[in-house]
């Protein structure tokens, strides 16, 4: 199972939110991509705006 949870209530989200949801998307792919099953999401000032997942079932 994967789960991700991204909370856009924030400052960063304002101006383009798609640009900013994708550079998060793009950030999480990254991390999976390195081995990582699980991750923190920061938005583009540094603060963490979600997390994802992956499990094996």
């Amino acid at each position: 199972m994967f789960k991700l949870k991204i909370d856009t209530k924030n400052d960063s989200f304002t101006d383009d939110p798609r640009m900013e949801v994708t550079r998060i998307l793009n950030d999480a792919i990254v991390k999976l991509a390195q081995g990582n099953d699980s991750g923190i999401l920061l938005d583009s000032n540094g603060n963490k705006v979600g997390d994802f997942t992956l499990t094996k079932r």
